[in-house]
Formats: C-alpha cells, sequence, structure tokens
C-alpha cells in the first residue's frame, strides 16, 4: 500500500498511447505533517491468453481473494474508510472481461465492508451494466456466496466445454436467467 502519494502531472491514454499532458497542482487534503490524506492499493492481475481462463474456479478464487486482500484493512472499521475508487482492472492488455472483473471487486470490497465507486473509463454502456445488475442482485437479495456459486456454475455450464473463444450466452445474462429461474421456483414453493 502507497501512502499520501500526490499526483503530479496530467495524462491521457493508455499503454502505448499513454502520453504526459500537463502539470498538475494536487489539492487533495493533507495531514498535519502536509502529506496528501491518499492510499493506493496496487493489486497485479492475471493475463489471460484464452479468454474463457479467467473463468475457471482456479483464477476466480486468486482474483476474488486478491481484490478482497486489497481491499480490506485489518483492525480499521470499514465506516471509517474511504471508499474503494477502482475500475476496469486487469482488462486492456490483460484480456479480462470488464463484467467478470466489476463482479469480483464487488463482491471482494461487500465482504471488506467497503463501498466503491467503479470507473468505467467512459464506457457508457458497461456502465449502465454493471449498475443494472448491481442493483438486481441488490434487489434479488443475493449474497457474495450466491454469486461466487453462480459464476462457478457459469464455468461449468458455459465456458468449460465451450468450442468457441467465448460463450454464446454472455455472464450477466446467464446471471439474470439463473437467479429469475431460482427466485419464480421459490416464489412457487411459497405459493
Amino acid at each position: 500500500m502507497l501512502q499520501s502519494t500526490e499526483q503530479y502531472s496530467v495524462y491521457e491514454g493508455y499503454a502505448d498511447t499513454y502520453k504526459w499532458v500537463e502539470s498538475y497542482n494536487d489539492k487533495t487534503l493533507r495531514d498535519a505533517w502536509q502529506r496528501c490524506n491518499t492510499e493506493i492499493v496496487a493489486i497485479d492481475a492475471l493475463p489471460f491468453r484464452r479468454y474463457l481462463d479467467q473463468f475457471s474456479p482456479c483464477s476466480l478464487k486468486r482474483e476474488v481473494n486478491k481484490a478482497y486482500c486489497g481491499f480490506v484493512r485489518p483492525g480499521i472499521d470499514p465506516k471509517n474508510l474511504s471508499a474503494v475508487a477502482t475500475g476496469n482492472w486487469g482488462c486492456g492488455a490483460f484480456g479480462g472481461d470488464a463484467r467478470l472483473k466489476s463482479l469480483l471487486q464487488l463482491m471482494a470490497a461487500a465482504e471488506a465492508g467497503r463501498d466503491v465507486v467503479y470507473s468505467t473509463f467512459g464506457d457508457r454502456e458497461l456502465m449502465i451494466e454493471i449498475y443494472e445488475m448491481h442493483k438486481f442482485l441488490i434487489e434479488k437479495e443475493q449474497t457474495i456466496g450466491n454469486i461466487y456459486k453462480l459464476l462457478e456454475r457459469y464455468y461449468s455450464e458455459e465456458c468449460r466445454s465451450c468450442p468457441f473463444s467465448k460463450p454464446r450466452n454472455k455472464l450477466y445474462n446467464f446471471i439474470y436467467d439463473s437467479v429469475a429461474l431460482y427466485t419464480d421456483s421459490t416464489d412457487e414453493d411459497d405459493e
């Protein structure tokens, strides 16, 4: 964890297109020693050459645990912590699926008791999809364990034996359908 980090430059781009734009005057609140009140946690992500590999149980477990370790602050009441500011961790050059990665990070943050500020870096469609999925999972009272089991099922049913580079049934569609089917079946049991 890096503490008291300060921004000095404005930049644009990513990877090969990354470039400096201009100097930046960081106006972040400071402590008594004039250090910025900031913390940055760098979390490495696995690179995926084969898209489907990121959905394997081993990869899911590794990535959600890695995110959790980055988000949790043992001994500090989460109410006293700022939200986790994150985004498409492990996507782009690493080949990660933004919808999966957002879910894993939301799960890890929830387990750590942290709020999340998620940046989709201008991808409006992704922003709406993540928001709608988050809202849906809360409305359907899905636990972190339920969601994790859905991810394992997605791998087992859609990815493990998939003959294509990507499954035909997208992750969020699978979750919507699975939760709706389960909810409908429990509603019938209540009648």
